[in-house]
């Protein structure tokens, strides 16, 4: 409310100012105080927009020849004149005109400048002549691109024929040639065309602009820089300004064709804009007919302007060997859609350089009529496509396809049995465990990833277990390594007490499986199983060092167990009579990873001297990078821990940063 009374006010004092006050308040302007000078201009600026307010003609009028009186009196300080002419900008007629004209030649650049403004915003035809008459008065360039600018910005077509014979000038030509365009007109274009500089840019661009206004003159000139050797982006400007001024269809489609086979990618973008408003058969029939001219860039932009008509160069274009046109050719098949939309890509993902894209865009595709397809070539297809379809299926997650992937399983064909594979991996459940097993156990690397991918997702862990183990003894000795490779994604009691068996096997290969097995269970149920190995007399070295090896592993990564046990058993490691050097620095690392106090102590006392001083160091400032966001203080006095021990400086830097 305060700003609107506020300017109300302001409003009011505007409309009944004297022509002293509006010195006064231009003199203002000139103050060396901010505050004198904003007031000031807030005063002039209502003054202004109450003057022009509809039916003020007379309150414009006494505003100008106040501004007026105080931009022609030399007495006036020069910061006020400018103001003065500055708000004539606004207010400004014809009155205004011939002391604006005579400031045109004034020694102060700021006052010529705003004067050339005030006369290319003034309305009244007096300001353009005085603008012309000074163009042909002056030599001083600078001047005489200004007086050019305004002069084009008025459309001024009384300057054409003095802006024409600028055009070779190398100081003011280019300002003269714009201001030629933005009058436009039959003279404008003319004069332009006739310069030795006509193929300049600045001089093309003018023309460019004049044209539309020349009628079919114009049109033939845009035509002449479409097809001249000139810089791509002004011959596609040339295009755009061409087909906006309309004409008939087919040589427009025509000249969106041309611009799609040109090697300049400016062509080719404003080809892609125009060519939207003429996306019908006329187009697409002659982009099929101009295909093999054009280049990769433009023919992923006569992609985009396909309609149903041009569907079949769209499928042909899925086997382009340009990788951006293949896919692209994908978006337009799915786009334009048909009956043959999904064999046609169904091919593409079969091989080729289309058959990411491809795939990607089958598996996003909706419909009952889709889905029949695809289970459909999944079913009975050559081999390549049969391939894709299963994938695409698994890339769907589309569980009524189950029986397929797993009948491709026992397939002849190694990429069907691949593809079913991969689609197991995204999409198989627990049915699918048994013909994965027994694929997998056998030793086919495809079929234990997606085992081993459907397994760590398993519903009834148990009964996964009991399946894989059967199917394992079944293949023995090789099926049972595997078995146990893949045993720690399941876990659990069944699956511990499989692998317990094995460790009783009379094939030394198959116990230290198992022992390799128990050292990547997913929580400590293992640790005790290894302990007994591990402390066997009757166990060869060898494999008890694998098992002290595998307890400290699960110490560091069975992150959901209990820290206290976790450190407990990384504790029983460092103290194992059989335990070597590396099984116990494994076990110093397993306790950095533990954010715990009673593995902090256990460090702390290692740091204070002995053989495995250097790892404790780094193993605490790893545990200080673990307490950062979690105990700012705890990480704080490992830091200055570090520090004063004269631990290798790598765990000192580490820990300090933690600390910052």
């Amino acid at each position: 409310m305060k700003s609107k009374w506020g300017g109300l006010l302001w409003l009011g004092l505007a409309v009944a100012a004297s022509g002293q006050e509006v010195r006064g308040w231009l003199s203002s302007i000139a103050s060396g105080d901010d505050a004198q000078r904003y007031e000031a201009r807030m005063r002039l600026h209502a003054l202004t927009a109450a003057a022009t307010r509809p039916g003020a003609e007379s309150e414009r009028a006494d505003l100008e020849r106040m501004l007026v009186a105080a931009a022609g009196d030399v007495q006036t300080p020069l910061p006020a004149r400018v103001a003065a002419v500055r708000f004539l900008e606004t207010v400004g007629g014809a009155s205004a005109v011939p002391v604006l004209g005579r400031l045109l030649s004034h020694p102060d650049a700021d006052l010529r400048d705003s004067a050339r403004r005030a006369l290319e915003a003034n309305p009244s035809p007096e300001a353009g002549a005085t603008l012309l008459e000074a163009l042909g008065g002056t030599a001083d360039p600078v001047a005489r691109i200004g007086l050019a600018h305004s002069l084009g910005v008025r459309r001024e077509r009384r300057a054409v024929a003095r802006l024409a014979a600028l055009l070779d000038d190398p100081g003011v030509g280019d300002a003269a040639a714009a201001a030629l365009g933005r009058i436009g007109g039959a003279e404008a274009l003319t004069a332009l065309q006739k310069s030795r500089n006509a193929a300049r840019p600045s001089v093309a661009a003018a023309i460019i602009e004049a044209a539309p206004s020349a009628g079919e003159a114009g049109k033939a000139s845009l035509l002449a820089i479409f097809r001249s050797n000139g810089p791509g982006a002004v011959r596609a400007a040339a295009l755009s300004a061409l087909l906006a001024m309309g004409g008939k269809t087919e040589e427009e489609v025509e000249l969106v064709v041309s611009a799609l086979c040109a090697p300049e990618v400016e062509l080719t973008t404003a080809a892609r804009a125009a060519g939207r408003q003429l996306a019908g058969r006329t187009l697409s029939s002659a982009i099929d007919g101009a295909w093999g001219r054009m280049t990769p860039v433009g023919r992923v932009a006569a992609l985009e302007l396909l309609d149903e008509a041009g569907r079949p160069r769209a499928v042909a274009a899925l086997r382009d060997e340009d990788p951006a046109v293949a896919a692209v050719a994908v978006s337009a098949v799915v786009r334009l859609g048909g009956v043959g939309a999904v064999v046609a890509l169904l091919e593409a993902a079969a091989g080729g350089v289309a058959k990411p894209a491809a795939e990607s865009a089958l598996a996003a595709m909706r419909g009952g009529e889709v889905e029949q397809r695809l289970r459909a070539a999944a079913e009975s297809s050559p081999p390549p496509v049969r391939a894709a379809a299963l994938r695409v299926l698994g890339m769907r997650r589309d569980t009524s396809a189950r029986p397929l992937w797993q009948a491709a399983l026992k397939a002849t064909d190694p990429e069907v049995v691949r593809a079913a594979c991969q689609a197991l991996r995204t999409a198989g459940a627990d049915e699918d465990v048994a013909p994965l097993a027994d694929l997998a156990l056998g030793g086919h690397a495809d079929g234990m990833m997606a085992l081993k991918a459907v397994l760590s997702r398993a519903g009834n862990r148990a009964e996964a277990a009991r399946l894989v183990a059967r199917r394992g003894e079944a293949g023995a000795p090789k099926g049972v390594l595997a078995a146990l490779e893949v045993m720690p994604l399941v876990a659990g009691p069944a699956a511990l007490d499989w692998v317990n068996t094995q460790l009783t096997s009379a094939d030394g290969n198959i116990k230290a499986a198992a022992i390799r097995s128990l050292s990547a269970w997913p929580d400590l149920d293992g640790v005790e199983v290894l302990w007994k190995v591990a402390e066997s007399g009757s166990t060869p070295a060898w494999q008890r060092t694998l098992a002290l090896r595998g307890i400290a592993r699960i110490a560091s990564a069975a992150t959901n167990a209990p820290a206290e046990a976790r450190v407990e058993a990384a504790r029983r490691v460092l103290q194992a009579p059989t335990a070597g050097p590396e099984e116990k620095k494994a076990a110093v690392s397993a306790l950095g990873t533990i954010p715990h106090v009673r593995s902090s102590e256990i460090l702390e006392a290692m740091l204070a001297g002995g053989e495995f001083r250097d790892e404790a160091a780094f193993a605490l400032a790893n545990m200080a990078a673990a307490w950062r966001d979690r105990d700012r203080e705890a990480t704080r006095r490992l830091s200055e821990l570090l520090e004063k021990s004269g631990a290798p400086e790598a765990a000192r830097k580490k820990a300090a940063e933690a600390a910052r």
